[in-house]
């Protein structure tokens, strides 16, 4: 009876060292088949997982092999570290999985929100659309603006049994005008114009309200000529930094303007600077210009298109930041480092630069983005100002010391930039950079040109501050793409 008893108790031992070890085993296969998955780790480093991983199942399979010469509590406390070595490589998968399930959130195709509104005086007896029967109502006839017009009067005939006749006007200043004249009863404004008009009508918001506001949703296309490989080809990414606190997917003025010229191979960036006052083409019209900072009014595309004709390139690929995106960035990362030429400071923001080396956190360093008043060249300074800070923000995030907080600056990134790389293509750069994790040489240049009162597309009848293009500068800032784009 003794004899049956110690069997008994002798098989009830072994039984947490054959859990320790299918755990391992489980967990060790679940990390290999999750970096293999990723896409994102060099082959050289599964290799190495794999093969430390063969190393270390058959040291824990014999350590807790059950011979009868195997002390016992040697055996408890490698079955402890197999399972603590277990737990370890189990989360481990689960962040991996985490943060690039974030990371897809970036890299899918955005979508563009527009919200159009009809707009009455303040003092009109007009409160909701069927109060608009019988009446006119004005809408800005730009191509860009047709779905958003559409959409409202789509709801505007329906509600008023095709009662309102609709008047048409090929400019921004007639159609305003006729509403506060009284000639029209309600406008159609596409709220993305609501700053251009009340730059021009300041009095606009106080002497009118909404009545109805409509929203629309589209797809944001993929890039339409992507990079045939996006780690070892060069490309171009257009940065435009949108004058909003939050992105929520709306065209509006694209506040910061910039090229990244990228050879992935020698690990060479050049930055590009463009003014937001640049006079440029735009396809919205026929011939005319416009400030490049109104193209985002017209959407993403229209920039881009802007940009390409300005300097005689393709742009592959574009990346959008808001105001509060750079914030966060900057502040997860712990802030950044930049270099000033010129000290300043704002009482407004209460933010103080010195000349020369500044560390700043993320309020900060979006006041230095935006300062130009305080800055002897104005935008032509802030232009680089904001170079600076992307220049440092490239640095310090492919730095290795951003491995240890990736799941909060992938996190971040992924709520607050709007881009059309696919999710394929970023973990081809990422892959990249992890093979060698070599330093990249950036590079800054800026556009130049001056200054003048000109009409604009968007402007109407009353000239506006522009920049036009230097020559020169458009010829150098070609060369230096050139010598990017072409580098072996």
């Amino acid at each position: 009876m003794a004899r049956k008893l110690k069997r008994i108790k002798l098989r009830r031992t072994k039984r947490p060292y054959g859990f320790a070890k299918f755990l391992l085993t489980i967990s060790i296969i679940a990390i290999i088949i999750t970096a293999v998955l990723s896409g994102i780790f060099p082959f050289k480093y599964i290799a190495a997982l794999a093969g430390a991983s063969v190393i270390l199942l058959i040291i824990f399979y014999l350590l807790l092999k059950s011979e009868p010469n195997v002390r016992k509590g040697w055996k408890s406390v490698c079955s402890f570290i197999a399972i603590l070595i277990s737990a370890v490589l189990l989360i481990s998968s689960y962040l991996i999985t985490d943060i690039l399930n974030n990371a897809m959130n970036i890299f899918a195709a955005g979508k563009t929100v527009e919200n159009i509104s009809i707009v009455t005086l303040s003092n009109a007896d007009i409160n909701g659309i069927k109060d608009l029967q019988d009446t006119n109502v004005g809408i800005y006839a730009l191509p860009s603006l047709s779905q958003g017009n559409e959409l409202c009067i789509s709801e505007l005939q329906d509600k008023t049994k095709n009662s309102v006749t609709i008047k048409e006007y090929d400019n921004e200043s007639n159609y305003i005008n006729a509403l506060m004249n009284n000639e029209i009863s309600a406008i159609i404004l596409n709220e993305n114009q609501r700053s251009s008009v009340e730059s021009e009508y300041p009095s606009f918001a106080q002497n009118t309200k909404v009545i109805y506001t409509a929203s629309r949703h589209e797809k944001t296309a993929t890039s339409s000529n992507p990079a045939d490989n996006i780690a070892t080809d060069p490309f171009i990414v257009f940065i435009s930094g949108v004058d909003t606190l939050g992105l929520d997917d709306e065209v509006t003025h694209s506040d910061v303007n910039m090229l990244a010229v990228i050879n992935p191979l020698n690990k060479k960036v050049l930055l590009i600077g463009i003014p937001r006052d640049f006079y440029v083409d735009i396809n919205e019209s026929e011939g005319e210009k416009d400030k490049l900072t109104h193209t985002g009014l017209y959407g993403i595309d229209c920039t881009i298109d802007s940009v390409e004709q300005l300097l005689d390139i393709k742009i592959n690929y574009y990346a959008r930041v808001s105001y509060n995106s750079l914030i966060d960035l900057v502040d997860t990362l712990g802030g950044i480092t930049i270099y000033s030429e010129y000290a300043f400071s704002n009482p407004i923001t209460g933010v103080s630069v010195k000349s020369g080396s500044n560390t700043l956190n993320g309020a900060e360093t979006l006041a230095f983005c935006r300062e130009r008043y305080a800055l002897p060249h104005g935008d032509k300074d802030r232009v680089q100002n904001q170079m600076q800070v992307v220049k440092s923000l490239l640095n310090k995030i492919i730095s290795i010391d951003t491995l240890f907080n990736c799941q909060d600056i992938i996190t971040c990134i992924a709520e607050g930039i709007e881009t059309n790389l696919s999710a394929k293509e970023m973990k081809g750069l990422i892959r990249m950079q992890l093979s060698d994790m070599k330093s990249w040489d950036i590079s800054i240049i800026s556009l130049d040109g001056y200054d003048e009162y000109a009409y604009t597309y968007s402007g109407g009848d009353q000239e506006l501050y522009v920049m036009v293009p230097y020559e020169d500068s458009i010829n150098n800032a070609q060369e230096e793409i050139n010598n990017i784009m072409n580098m072996n």
